[in-house]
């Protein structure tokens, strides 16, 4: 066996045992963090199973090309990368053992399973390496009606002697979604079900015209682009989660699905928090912990509201100060990354920081939230600021929740409040889970593309701008053995970090829980999950952090308390 630890073990297991443990139904999800070996014992795994039971085949799904390329190096002559790259002829694809494809190429096949055919025949394994996200979203909105109608009136089609015009087709189609659009420009979102039993055929009408028709050539590159944004606009209709609000409607696609082999194997080092994959049966999380060391870490909290709306507020200030704050944070010699959105206020971001590239000293590099994942061009810097929170728009994790778990919603759950710093879902506490994991996640695997060489005792300095508690909590939760943790503004004082903490989450759970232990009779007991759910605490990590707070185990000896399996006791 040449994985080089007891956690890594089952991972390596789950791979030479696929033949005869079977993982049909969902994914087992393993939260390795990045750079513990889970490639290396990927591969180990692969090259070991090949000797052991040459005709088992694997599907490998990467979200780089880069990756592809690492994995191919590492497997030989079995492996067939798959991608823009190679010229392939997918008949023949049964003949390699193990194909390595792309998150992208994965999405097309779920939604065509006579090509999916020749990627999945005899295979047995499916090892999907980050998260793959196949939430389809899309808005109507009257700048796009009007775009559809510009281009449908440059295109002909005809039968016979009768020439059609496309744009009365698609007024059919689309009447009703114009009339509840206009009604509803108030911002709270609410569902709605607009009813059509023709609409199928209605669009299956226009996509024909279209397949058919004569594009001049100036458009001829958008046709099936085109052919794709009318297909969607069935899921507009006999859809009761259809979301109205600013004068705009969103609609999801809940046709499409993974597709799944005997043993599903997903790697994502966010599953340990990720409230999706604690709602979703199509995961079942392994969950280690977090492993690497980060002692020689500093992690600072910019407390300011990042979030788009805030900086767009007076976008030259913000931008202004955390130019300045950079430049005093950061040194000769020093490699930076900047991550956040690629656009502010409608301006490129880079546009706003091109005052931090330019200089000679030091090297600083923006990247937005979509580009960075997965990639390890930064595995050498040194220090990197969030400078956005990296949030997305509600009506995403409302569609995010239905999709993944077939729950139902109702009006009164997208009700929007401020919490905490930010606005957020009041009345769904799992929708507003949805969201504040769904943040952390993107922050925690941004600030992981740095100091990725954990083998050596370099020091380390992340930044994230948030005045958000909760989310402040949930990223220090993720780097184990964090020591150095700072409170600052951009445009004012230092926090004093001791007054800070004793305001923070931790400390409220640490006295409510304290507040319960006291109260607990002599000779009472409890279980664990009872005193965390009574005082409002979801998460056990979250649980143990403020009772290590208090003292950890010299603290519940002071009080009285006896920890046995899974009770406390009052022995006092």
């Amino acid at each position: 066996m040449k994985s080089k630890s007891i956690e890594l073990k089952e991972l390596y297991d789950s791979i030479m045992n696929s033949t005869f443990l079977y993982h049909k139904d969902s994914f087992k999800t393993f939260t390795y963090e990045a750079a513990t070996g889970k490639t290396t014992t990927i591969c180990n795994a692969l090259n070991d199973l090949y000797i052991t039971s040459p005709n088992t085949r694997t599907l490998i799904v990467t979200k780089l090309k880069v990756e592809q390329e690492m994995l191919k190096e590492k497997l030989g002559h079995k492996a067939k990368v798959i991608n823009s790259n190679y010229k392939i002829k997918e008949e023949n694809l049964y003949a390699y053992p193990i194909l390595i494809i792309t998150h992208e190429l994965y999405r097309r096949l779920c939604k065509d399973y006579e090509r999916r055919q020749f990627y999945i025949k005899g295979r047995t394994n499916l090892i999907i390496d980050e998260q793959l996200d196949l939430l389809e979203i899309r808005e109507f909105n009257s700048i796009k009606a009007d775009e559809m109608r510009a281009n449908l009136s440059k295109v002909r089609y005809s039968e016979g002697n009768y020439d059609y015009e496309l744009n009365e087709t698609y007024g059919k189609i689309i009447y009703q979604l114009n009339d509840i659009m206009h009604q509803n420009y108030q911002k709270e979102m609410k569902f709605i079900n607009i009813e059509d039993d023709k609409i199928v055929d209605k669009v299956d009408l226009l996509k024909t015209m279209l397949e058919k028709g004569d594009f001049p050539k100036g458009l001829r590159s958008k046709r099936q682009q085109m052919i794709n944004e009318i297909d969607f606009i069935r899921h507009f209709y006999n859809n009761e989660y259809v979301i109205a609000c600013n004068g705009r409607l969103y609609s999801f696609n809940n046709k499409i699905d993974y597709f799944m082999l005997n043993n599903n194997i997903l790697l994502d080092a966010s599953g340990s928090f990720l409230e999706l994959y604690n709602e979703s049966d199509k995961f079942k999380v392994k969950d280690f912990g977090r492993i690497v060391n980060h002692s020689n870490t500093t992690l600072t909290f910019i407390e300011e509201n990042s979030t788009t709306s805030a900086i767009e507020r007076d976008s030259d200030k913000y931008f202004e100060g955390l130019i300045q704050y950079i430049k005093t944070n950061t040194e000769k010699g020093d490699k930076v990354l900047l991550i956040g959105r690629e656009k502010v206020d409608g301006k490129e971001t880079i546009e706003h920081l091109k005052e931090l590239t330019k200089l000679n000293d030091r090297i600083i590099e923006f990247v937005n939230f979509d580009a960075m994942r997965g990639k390890n061009d930064w595995a050498d810097f040194n220090k990197c600021f969030i400078i956005h929170l990296p949030n997305l728009p509600f009506h995403h994790y409302v569609y995010q929740y239905l999709y993944y778990t077939e729950n139902k919603l109702l009006d009164e759950d997208l009700k929007l409040q401020k919490v905490d710093t930010n606005f957020g879902f009041v009345n769904s506490e799992i929708l507003e889970n949805f969201r504040v994991t769904d943040v952390v996640s993107n922050i925690y695997q941004g600030l992981k593309r740095v100091n990725r060489k954990y083998n050596t005792n370099d020091k380390c300095e992340l930044y994230v701008v948030t005045n958000n508690k909760r989310i402040q909590e949930l990223v220090i939760e993720q780097f184990k053995g964090l020591e150095d943790i700072r409170y600052c503004e951009i445009f004012g004082r230092e926090y004093n970090n001791s007054k800070r903490l004793a305001d923070s989450l931790t400390v409220e759970r640490a006295k409510n829980i304290n507040e319960y232990f006291n109260h607990m009779k002599k000779d009472s007991e409890i279980k664990k999950k009872e005193i965390r759910n009574s005082i409002g605490v979801k998460d056990n990590k979250q649980f143990l952090r403020a009772l290590e707070y208090l003292g950890g185990n010299k603290y519940l000896k002071e009080v009285g308390i006896e920890e046995v399996g899974h009770r406390y006791i009052k022995v006092v």
